[in-house]
């Protein structure tokens, strides 16, 4: 019976990421590539969505009710975390200060996608976010992750600030990113060259 259950909710998981890639594709065919690549995995416990760049991890119950609540929530937790494999985020070294450094790559992703034009993906902003996008635009002229983090750092911001910033961008679960400095063994194209390809392509196109 628990054995059926899970399959049953895996399934239910699955086909909401299936749903949420073909809405994401339908807006945005420039990403046919990119959206291809993850499969799906139940994972319990995982803070919404996380990828180590060949699998999307995912928590049944936080799926579910962010579609539910509104599935255009499921497919900016699913276009962000293709944003962060096509900007390499995932193999990039990391800072000295890791919670700082995976802050700063995931305001970015949000920048990128607050930007974009797509229904399947546009939300109010909260006049927070927009100030801060302010602050962004007057020190950046453009907003990479490095860029953030160096300005996070000077900033030295109050714990407070650091929570509040966290509550408003911090979207999936880095703790599946692989570690930048290992090397797999044999000659099958690691998931860093597969979308390095990926973003290659994508800028020639």
């Amino acid at each position: 019976m628990q054995k059926e259950t899970e399959e049953r909710i895996q399934k239910i998981g699955n086909e909401i990421l299936t749903a949420s890639r073909a809405e994401l594709y339908l807006h945005m065919r420039f990403l046919d590539l990119a959206l291809s690549v993850l499969s799906y995995e139940m994972r319990p416990s995982t803070a919404f969505m996380g990828t180590d760049g060949t699998s999307l991890f995912y928590d049944p119950d936080k799926l579910i009710d962010r579609y539910r609540r509104n599935r255009i929530l499921v497919n900016r937790g699913y276009l962000h975390l293709v944003l962060h494999c096509i900007f390499r985020h995932l193999w990039k070294p990391r800072r000295e200060d890791r919670e700082l450094w995976d802050l700063a790559c995931d305001i970015a992703m949000e920048f990128v996608l607050d930007g974009l034009p797509y229904r399947s993906i546009r939300l109010p902003s909260t006049s927070f976010r927009q100030n801060f996008y302010d602050t962004l635009r007057a020190k950046l002229k453009v907003p990479t992750a490095e860029g953030i983090y160096i300005m996070l750092e000077e900033m030295r911001l109050p714990v407070w600030q650091r929570d509040r910033l966290e509550r408003e961008f911090r979207i999936d679960d880095h703790s599946f990113w692989p570690n930048p400095d290992g090397n797999p063994p044999g000659g099958a194209p690691t998931p860093r060259q597969k979308w390095d390809d990926i973003s290659r392509k994508m800028q020639t196109d």
